[in-house]
C-alpha cells in the first residue's frame, strides 16, 4: 500500500515542478516594473491591450503605453522611468523608447540625458525598417534645439541639413541652416533653458560653456571671466570653451589676457567656428593679414553667411593690397547686412520676401541659399509636416 501511494504522488509531484517552473520562467522573463509604477496600473493596461488587440501585450508593450498615458497627466518622472526600462529591452518598443524618452528628458531639463537618448535613436533609426522618416525628422528637431539652445552651431548644421534632406524643414530651419550668425542667437529662452538646465547637471561642460557665451552676450563680461576660466582650466583641450573664453576677452578689449589664453592653450584638432573667428580678430589687432585672410575664409567655407568673417576679410586683403578681393568681400557684407533684418519676413509666409532675398544671395555667389529659398518660397500654403520641438 506504501509504495502504490508513493507511485501515485510522483505524476503530482511532477506537475507541480512543472507549473513552478513554468511560473518561474514567466516572471524571470520580464523584469521588475520601475520605481512608483504600480502592478495595479500595470495590469490595467495591460488588460486594455489585450482586449482591444486580443493577443496578451509584452511587457514592453504595457509600459510603453503607460508611459505615454503617465507624460499625458504630466508625471513626467514616472513616464521617465518607463520610457527607460523599455529603451533597453525590446527590439520593437526600445528605439522608439529612446525617442520618446530624450524628448521628455529636455522638458524635465536633463539636457545630457536627452542628447544620449537621441543621438542612441538616430544611430540606429536606419537599421530598423520600421522606424518612419517622420520619427527620424522628430528626433533630429528636438536634438537641433538643443544644440542650438547650447550654441553648438557647427553639430547643429548635419542635423539641419538631414531635415532638409528628408523634407521636413521648415523657414526656420532654413535660417538656421544658411544664416546661423545673422539671427539672434542670444535669446531669453535659450539663456533661461540653460540655467534650468545646469540646475539638473551642474557640472556639464556644454552647459557651463553656453552659460558662459550667454553671460557674455548680455554683458556680464567679469561673471562670464569667472566662469570660463575656470573652466578652461578643467577641459584645457577644448576647443569650444578656450573659443568662449577668447570671446570674452575681445569684448572686455583684453587683449594681454587674449594672447595668454591662445599661449597657454593648445585645443584638440577640432574645427571650432568661434575660434577660427576669435583667430581671425586676432591676426587683425596685430596686422598679421594673410593670418587674418587665412582664418576668415576658413570659417567661410564653413558658414557662408558668416557677415563678420565677410568684414574681416576685407580689410585684410585691403591690406595686403588685394583690392579686387577686398572689394568681393565688402560688397558681400553690405548683401548680408541688408539681408540680416529681412530675414523676419521669412517667418511670416511672404512669397516675395524668399525671392527678394534669394536674388541678393545670388548675387554674392551664395547659390544654395539661393536654390533653398526659393524651394521654401514654393511650398507656402502647402501642408508641412509637423514637428513638435520648441523654437529656440
Amino acid at each position: 500500500m506504501k509504495s502504490n501511494s508513493a507511485n501515485r504522488l510522483i505524476p503530482v509531484f511532477t506537475i507541480g515542478l512543472v507549473l513552478l517552473a513554468l511560473f518561474l520562467w514567466k516572471n524571470s522573463s520580464e523584469t521588475p516594473l520601475p520605481e512608483g509604477i504600480s502592478s495595479e496600473d500595470y495590469e490595467s493596461v495591460r488588460t486594455s491591450l489585450k482586449k482591444a488587440t486580443g493577443t496578451e501585450p509584452t511587457q514592453a508593450e504595457v509600459l510603453f503605453t503607460l508611459a505615454k498615458s503617465l507624460e499625458s497627466q504630466g508625471d513626467y518622472d514616472s513616464a521617465g522611468r518607463c520610457f527607460e526600462a523599455v529603451s533597453g529591452s525590446d527590439s520593437h518598443y526600445g528605439l522608439r523608447a529612446l525617442l520618446e524618452s530624450g524628448k521628455l528628458q529636455i522638458k524635465l531639463n536633463h539636457a545630457t540625458a536627452a542628447e544620449s537618448s537621441l543621438r542612441k535613436f538616430l544611430e540606429y533609426a536606419d537599421q530598423d525598417p520600421d522606424i518612419k522618416n517622420s520619427q527620424i525628422a522628430e528626433a533630429l528637431d528636438w536634438l537641433k534645439y538643443l544644440m542650438s539652445i547650447e550654441l553648438r552651431f557647427e553639430e547643429r548644421t548635419p542635423l539641419l541639413k538631414k531635415l532638409h534632406e528628408l523634407g521636413y524643414a521648415k523657414p526656420q530651419h532654413s535660417l538656421q541652416y544658411l544664416f546661423p550668425h545673422l539671427l539672434l542667437w542670444n535669446s531669453v529662452k535659450g539663456r533661461d533653458k540653460i540655467r534650468a538646465c545646469l540646475q539638473e547637471t551642474p557640472g556639464d561642460p556644454h552647459l557651463l560653456i553656453a552659460h558662459g557665451r550667454y553671460l557674455t552676450g548680455a554683458g556680464k563680461l567679469e561673471d562670464s571671466r569667472v566662469l570660463l576660466e575656470a573652466l578652461v582650466e578643467k577641459i584645457p583641450t577644448n576647443p569650444a570653451c578656450l573659443a568662449a573664453l577668447l570671446e570674452c576677452h575681445f569684448e572686455r578689449n583684453d587683449w594681454n589676457s587674449f594672447e595668454a589664453v591662445l599661449t597657454k592653450y593648445k585645443p584638440e584638432d577640432k574645427e571650432d567656428w568661434l575660434l577660427m573667428l576669435m583667430k581671425g580678430e586676432y591676426a587683425l589687432h596685430e596686422q598679421h593679414w594673410e593670418q587674418a585672410a587665412f582664418h576668415f575664409e576658413k570659417l567661410l567655407e564653413e558658414d557662408r553667411g558668416n557677415v563678420t568673417a565677410s568684414m574681416g576679410l576685407a580689410q585684410a586683403y585691403q591690406e595686403l593690397g588685394q583690392n579686387e578681393k577686398s572689394e568681393q568681400y565688402r560688397q558681400q557684407t553690405r548683401v548680408l547686412s541688408r539681408i540680416r533684418p529681412q530675414l523676419s519676413k521669412l517667418l511670416k509666409d511672404d512669397p516675395e520676401s524668399f525671392a527678394e532675398i534669394a536674388q541678393q544671395c545670388e548675387s554674392i555667389g551664395y547659390d544654395d541659399a539661393a536654390r533653398i529659398l526659393r524651394l521654401q518660397g514654393a511650398l507656402i500654403g502647402q501642408q508641412v509636416p509637423f514637428l513638435t520641438a520648441p523654437e529656440n
